[in-house]
């Protein structure tokens, strides 16, 4: 489904090494509502970089708010090449909530 093919899409543009954190990032997405501080510190544990957590943390925190917003600021977290990624991972959360696959959802 479109889900999964943005979640593919975004983890192909990570290294290998970020994979668990892409893994946590939608975790943290699928059950934002029941278990959110868990998973955010799941996704705490397995990012790489500090960016990379708070982007993780805002789009998960933020999504029902503004995410135009919050991609802008998210996108300001990572050097231009990595853009595509976080477009990818606004995309699964647009697609998430688009398909209303999960609980109250939401995502990275």
């Amino acid at each position: 489904n479109d889900e999964e093919l943005r979640y593919q899409a975004a983890k192909s543009l990570y290294q290998t090494s970020d994979a668990h954190a892409m893994s946590a990032l939608i975790r943290a997405m699928q059950d934002k509502t029941d278990h959110r501080l868990v998973r955010i510190a799941s996704v705490e544990s397995s990012c790489v970089t500090l960016s990379a957590v708070q982007l993780c943390a805002g789009v998960v925190q933020d999504k029902e708010d503004d995410k135009e917003v919050r991609l802008q600021a998210a996108e300001s977290l990572f050097p231009a090449s990595d853009a595509y990624a976080v477009s990818a991972l606004a995309g699964v959360v647009q697609d998430k909530e688009d398909n209303n696959l999960c609980r109250e959802p939401a995502a990275c």
